[in-house]
């Protein structure tokens, strides 16, 4: 996918390409107290990485290690299940910085 210079866009037009990429995980960091986090990419905004967030979901594991051994069809499906279940908190479009919309786009950039 190519994607324009992020300053050439509107905010309308990041959106727009972020939505189209959706879902997609961005990241995932690990703390030995608060176990894994992860931010993502949603159709109906962003996933924010927060301290602590699988640990009622899964004890703090990262529910993707349990899919080892797996086909890439079954991860692909596995992880966009995971990415759009209920339980996370989903930052919308609307109130999304423009400055945090652009960064998402070029990690988006970044790993295309």
């Amino acid at each position: 996918m190519k994607i324009q210079n992020n300053q050439e866009m509107n905010r309308n037009q990041i959106i727009s390409k972020l939505k189209s990429a959706a879902p997609v995980l961005m990241s995932v960091s690990f703390s030995h107290d608060m176990g894994y986090e992860f931010s993502a990419i949603v159709p109906t905004g962003i996933i924010f990485a927060e301290p602590g967030m699988l640990l009622e979901y899964s004890g703090g594991c990262w529910p993707p290690d349990d899919w080892e051994g797996k086909t890439n069809r079954y991860k692909k499906k596995q992880l966009e299940e995971f990415l759009l279940d209920d339980e996370w908190s989903i930052t919308a479009w609307e109130n999304i910085e423009l400055n945090d919309l652009q960064l998402f786009l070029d990690i988006l950039k970044e790993e295309s």
